[in-house]
């Protein structure tokens, strides 16, 4: 027992001895504004974002300043801006706990884009996903299927079937980082709640119901706000349907 207090108590001073170090190597200058976009991120995105971009710019290595920078690239809608933010924050910290979730906010925020671009063209494509199709299979470089859609979408702006299909890619995408998200912090209320409407939207209602179930035990607002979501897009998919069925081309 004894034993185990000291290598607990080494263990301890060890941990409090690198959090130290690694707050001294921070450049003060750098936490000072990092300490003021927290303060304005929640109301001036624009005042936030000069802030951490002074502090990443001061210490290019103050990894938390680069994270929220991130973050408020994909709040703002700057979302390839947002990709070379994480990317970096990737690089000097692969085990960020909330870095899966913010590459899964970025894939699903392009997703949406795609989708409203496919439903202007054509609106059967607004419930034409069952959840059955698989658009991105793992191991092959997301990079090459984005391009091939991209190119089509270039030789043909009105390729509905294109846009759809590059929805599906940045869909499943998204959903693979909210996985990797939910297991890297379990506690996470964000994760869950935007995998659940990931696969909601991706006719996935049975594993959107699943993070319904968890969310209840985490935030009731974060679950009342899924739920609501889940009975909209059921009944808007079974009038939809009905119409279709009704009024075929």
């Amino acid at each position: 027992m004894s034993k185990v207090k000291i290598l607990v108590g080494w263990s301890l001073i060890f941990l409090i001895g690198a959090v130290g170090s690694a707050f001294a190597k921070t450049n003060p200058k750098a936490q000072r504004h990092y300490e003021i976009g927290m303060k304005y991120r929640e109301y001036d995105r624009v005042r936030a974002i000069s802030e951490f971009q002074k502090a990443v710019t001061l210490d290019p290595t103050f990894t938390e300043a680069r994270f929220e920078l991130g973050s408020m690239y994909i709040d703002n809608g700057q979302l390839d801006k947002a990709l070379v933010e994480l990317k970096i924050v990737k690089k000097n910290n692969p085990s960020h706990r909330r870095l899966h979730t913010h590459f899964g906010l970025i894939y699903h925020r392009w997703g949406l884009i795609e989708w409203s671009r496919a439903i202007q063209i054509d609106p059967v494509y607004i419930y034409k996903d069952d959840g059955k199709q698989v658009f991105y299979k793992k191991g092959t470089p997301p990079e090459t299927i984005i391009n091939q859609y991209k190119k089509e979408m270039e030789k043909d702006t009105s390729n509905a079937l294109a846009h759809y299909n590059l929805r599906g890619v940045y869909y499943d995408l998204a959903i693979e980082a909210y996985v990797k998200g939910v297991a890297a912090n379990p506690q996470d209320t964000l994760a869950h709640l935007s995998l659940g409407l990931a696969y909601l939207e991706r006719g996935k209602t049975e594993k959107a119901k699943v993070q319904l179930k968890i969310l209840e035990k985490l935030s009731m607002e974060a679950a009342n706000n899924l739920r609501q979501s889940v009975v909209y897009q059921e009944q808007q998919r079974a009038q939809f349907l009905e119409e279709q069925k009704a009024n075929p081309k």
